[in-house]
């Protein structure tokens, strides 16, 4: 009975503790609303639809996960999180862990881009330091071409470009970290021109980061003049 006890309390307080990580690093009010709901959602729903007559023949099955409690969090997931078809709390989990660790992994880069292809600004942007600069591929500027500086100044490029180039991916993609600050991303990138022009570039970016936040992101790709050249 005890042992139950505790496997039922630390499945619980491991629960709670992801939740609580979440909170305190979302950047956006509706994250910290959402992992509050669930806190409480899921507290209550472990007595709600668990019943428990207090004999021992009764406690395991007391403390056994509620049935309901995966096609809920689903659902929270479906409503809060893009759609995307994956629990909830194995994102909220993810997010936290890798905002947490400060290293460079190739799922900490994998993250990333899968925010580029949601075209989540507030996603992409939590991943980028306060003082982050982006060296865009094109501009008017030599050498670099253009240097957007800050998350407001870089947030904004972004939210343009995904108005104009709804369509814009980012696929066969791969990834190499280099030391504990530099990784290195590849991949080919997809979009529709309002003109109906195709952009279809393969290109990388030099990945600079600190404390596991982006410092710096230098982008560059391959510019086709023509499908002969």
């Amino acid at each position: 009975m005890i042992a139950a006890f505790l496997e039922w309390f630390l499945w619980l307080a491991a629960f709670m503790y992801c939740l609580v990580k979440v909170y305190q690093k979302a950047e956006h009010w509706s994250v910290k609303v959402l992992a509050v709901l669930i806190a409480v959602a899921f507290t209550l729903l472990r007595y709600v639809f668990k019943s428990c007559k207090f004999a021992p023949d009764n406690l395991n099955a007391f403390f056994q996960p509620a049935p309901c409690i995966p096609w809920i969090l689903n659902l929270c997931d479906i409503a809060s999180i893009g759609c995307r078809p994956k629990p909830v709390c194995s994102y909220l989990m993810k997010e936290a862990e890798l905002a947490n660790s400060g290293q460079i992994t190739i799922e900490l880069l994998e993250t990333i881009c899968d925010a580029f292809n949601r075209q989540d600004v507030d996603g992409i942007l939590s991943y980028f330091a306060d003082d982050c600069e982006w060296i865009m591929a094109r501009g008017p500027i030599a050498p670099e071409g253009r240097r957007c500086s800050g998350k407001q100044e870089i947030g904004d490029v972004l939210r343009s470009r995904f108005e104009v180039v709804t369509d814009m991916r980012w696929d066969k993609m791969r990834h190499w970290v280099v030391d504990d600050t530099k990784a290195i991303s590849e991949w080919v990138v997809h979009g529709t021109q309002p003109d109906g022009s195709k952009v279809n570039y393969l290109g990388c970016d030099l990945w600079e980061f600190r404390d596991g936040a982006v410092t710096k992101k230098d982008t560059y790709w391959k510019y086709i003049e023509n499908e002969g050249g």
